[in-house]
């Protein structure tokens, strides 16, 4: 059972500064790949056209559903704060 829990909760939301000065707000289950294919080109139709510049993790430990719903409220509040924010 402590397995099951702690595979429930493998998800992240994380933050993207492009070199354009947009932001990329998305999640994965696992951010070290996610990161590579962002970083590389392969990732987001955002990111490949946004080049990223830097990564950072906003919250960990998280189920799908709070990674998803955490992903669209991060988004309307950087938005709403007048950030040029984007997720998929």
């Amino acid at each position: 059972m402590a397995m099951m829990r702690r595979w429930k909760h493998r998800f992240v939301v994380y933050l993207i500064l492009c070199e354009d000065d947009w932001f990329y707000v998305g999640m994965t289950g696992d951010y070290h790949i996610r990161k590579q294919q962002h970083f590389e080109g392969e990732g987001a139709l955002f990111t490949q056209h946004h080049k990223p510049k830097k990564f950072k993790i906003l919250r960990r430990n998280l189920t799908e559903e709070e990674a998803k719903r955490l992903e669209s409220e991060f988004t309307a509040v950087f938005i709403r704060q007048g950030w040029r924010a984007y997720s998929a």
